[in-house]
């Protein structure tokens, strides 16, 4: 069998980058894998030879040309495979890379952090002809994690009234409804604090202490308008393109609003079968704001995403800590104990639970000490802002009944208004975020938290819920039983490293004494990997794009986002 060039090349090149890696945190030794985990992935081509391989030493397009590589490439610039082919680079724009092969490099889509671009080609041998005429087996270990033994990365969302996924995938929401602060994030190493108003909006973020060894940064703002960010107290990031970087401690940009579009693939993956996002959604969803995103980058491959819609929205994407509490969950793995009634999803969400839910005291309020109050913060709920634009705007929908009595007519409008919003407990929040507060531009967060969420969470594996994995007409997927594979750990592991390597994987099924289902577009043909166990059944499925939604609920379902 001969494979696509660009799928061996890119596999190829992983060799490349773990055996030059002699000095980095791991040089002679090896994470090991917890039971059940998967330890190795091969790419079974047996014996090959290097006319099968060979590709241009200069110009190689790269799978995922403008991929949000930093994570996923284990917060380093260079040679990377998660990026694609051979010359396939991670680098950030406008900043001077310390890897020669990644220097003077063009390519970018966004000016928007670490992305993949195409690299300089290797002087001399190429890792295609070091390979050739001989037995090729390759070693993947996951390329996300703050270091090498981390565990993965994972990522929680806050939006809308706010609406919040946990690292774990648990839907909950900020229960209080009054001006409090609260934690985000609340570990050993890392805490991240927040305010929000008496509707539960976030106005407010902020961390410090021995984490930023001894600063302070926080961004605030009831909207992007008055939004601002303070480092030790004093205002930064005043303008897109503005960068804040203080060696060892954190590397903080801004970049304009269009940063966070999703390109045409990203789009498709939004869109499934559909065409809302590719026919002009995604540019009208954005037309409504002209927010900048804000990109925070923190030691132990820590990274804040900030945005404003109708709300402050956060993506925060990090490797679980020792003791981890706070409105993002525990971080154990397991979704049920983040909330107090485990299971329910979408919507307005569950009441959360676990440690450090409770208010933070005033003595303690990161926000408070440079300056901004709860009453800075604001004491208005969404309604009352709501009815401040209606006089502004001369007029609005009508008026909310609330999320679990909404007129008839307002819900027929909400539902309409999100129908093209993929993922369906995402869905089923905007709806409730329109119910709400009575206004149609409520969806703009959830279609602002999809899109972030295909931009800069980009190949991420996340627990989905229980049941199948379907997509948003709810079909299934291509199915490849992975024989060798029965614990939720090593379905996991599997398919982070599949996502990692193969475009078009999707997710991951478990059903309680049967075997691992790695799950994928159709048309893609995942067999050319040797994995512990080998592969077992396979299954054609109709199912395309990102996993929205789930049924039958004797299985387990993760998804890629």
């Amino acid at each position: 069998m001969v494979l696509p060039s660009a799928l061996v090349a890119a596999l190829l090149a992983a060799q490349v980058l773990v055996s030059e890696a002699s000095g980095g945190p791991c040089a002679g030794s090896a994470c090991p894998a917890s039971d059940g985990g998967i330890a190795m992935l091969q790419l079974n081509t047996g014996t090959v030879s290097t006319s099968q391989f060979r590709m241009s030493s200069e110009v190689a397009k790269p799978v995922r040309l403008g991929f949000g590589c930093w994570s996923a490439c284990g917060q380093k610039s260079g040679w990377c495979p998660a990026c694609g082919e051979g010359g396939a680079c991670c680098r950030e724009d406008g900043v001077n890379s310390q890897s020669a092969e990644c220097q003077s490099r063009t390519g970018y889509t966004k000016p928007n952090g670490h992305q993949c671009v195409v690299g300089k080609g290797q002087e001399g041998e190429t890792a295609s002809e070091a390979a050739a005429e001989k037995k090729v087996s390759h070693t993947f270990a996951s390329a996300k994690g703050s270091g090498c033994c981390a565990g993965p990365v994972r990522a929680c969302f806050m939006y809308g009234d706010p609406h919040i996924r946990t690292f774990d995938g648990a839907f909950t929401r900020v229960a209080q409804r009054s001006a409090f602060a609260f934690w985000v994030v609340h570990s050993d190493a890392f805490q991240l604090q927040a305010h929000s108003d008496k509707g539960g909006r976030i106005h407010g973020v902020a961390t410090g202490g021995e984490f930023l060894k001894g600063h302070t940064l926080a961004i605030h703002g009831r909207d992007h308008k008055s939004g601002e960010v303070l480092f030790d107290g004093k205002s930064i990031l005043t303008k897109d393109g503005d960068k804040h970087i203080v060696e060892g401690v954190c590397e903080l940009y801004r970049y304009k609003s269009k940063t966070v579009v999703p390109d045409e693939k990203e789009m498709d993956e939004l869109d499934g079968k559909h065409n809302w996002w590719k026919s002009g959604g995604a540019k009208k969803a954005f037309e409504s704001t002209s927010s900048p995103l804000y990109h925070f980058k923190f030691n132990k491959g820590v990274e804040l995403y900030v945005m404003w819609h109708k709300s402050m929205n956060l993506l925060l994407k990090m490797s679980s800590q020792e003791k981890q509490g706070g409105y993002c969950g525990n971080f154990n793995g397991d979704p049920d104990d983040d909330q107090k009634h485990p299971g329910r999803s979408g919507g307005s969400g569950d009441e959360p639970a676990g440690p450090n839910l409770e208010p933070i005291p005033e003595e303690d309020d990161l926000l408070k000490a440079v300056g901004v109050s709860l009453a800075a913060t604001g004491n208005s709920s969404w309604e009352e802002e709501e009815e401040e634009e209606e006089k502004e705007e001369g007029g609005g929908a009508a008026a909310a009944s609330g999320a679990s009595g909404c007129d008839p007519a307002l819900r027929k409008q909400a539902e309409q208004a999100c129908k093209h919003i993929p993922e369906e407990d995402v869905r089923h929040s905007c709806i409730d975020d329109v119910c709400t507060i009575g206004r149609l531009s409520a969806a703009e967060d959830s279609e602002g938290m999809e899109e972030l969420e295909v931009k800069e969470d980009h190949g991420v594996v996340m627990f989905y819920g229980e049941g199948r994995c379907t997509d948003q007409d709810g079909e299934t997927f291509s199915s490849f039983e992975a024989a060798g594979v029965a614990e939720k750990k090593g379905c996991s592991d599997l398919l982070t490293q599949m996502a990692d390597t193969m475009e078009g994987v999707r997710g991951a099924e478990l059903k309680d004494g049967s075997k691992c289902h790695i799950l994928a577009d159709p048309g893609v043909n995942l067999t050319v990997f040797e994995i512990p166990g080998g592969w077992g059944a396979t299954a054609e499925g109709a199912g395309k794009g990102i996993v929205s939604s789930i049924m039958d609920g004797a299985y387990e379902c993760w998804k890629v986002v």
